[in-house]
């Protein structure tokens, strides 16, 4: 923590009030808590932050594996069949939201 939010004013200063459902969270999780590196999120967002967080580029988009999900009308479970437990080619799993074998 920065020496600056040794004092809670300062951090209040820094941060605002917390908004409804937010917690204090890191932009880069390699780094410390400081203004410049903190933000309010809600726990969706931080989930999304953690260092074991799969991330998927596709045709050159970033997304968390359940954001694809969410993105593709799946559920996450299904997704995460057919890429992790059967092995399936990303071009298949991210365009294909019907059912099959491979769900």
């Amino acid at each position: 923590m920065c020496p600056e939010w040794d004092s809670f004013d300062r951090f209040f200063a820094d941060m605002g009030e917390r908004p409804p459902g937010a917690t204090l969270e890191r932009k880069e999780n390699s780094q410390g808590y400081s203004a410049t590196n903190c933000c309010w999120a809600t726990r969706k967002q931080q989930v999304d932050n953690r260092r074991n967080t799969v991330v998927i580029e596709f045709k050159g988009e970033k997304r968390t594996m359940s954001g694809w999900a969410k993105h593709l009308g799946l559920p996450y479970y299904m997704l995460w069949n057919r890429i992790r437990k059967h092995k399936m080619p990303l071009e298949r799993a991210l365009v294909s939201n019907t059912l099959s074998k491979w769900n």
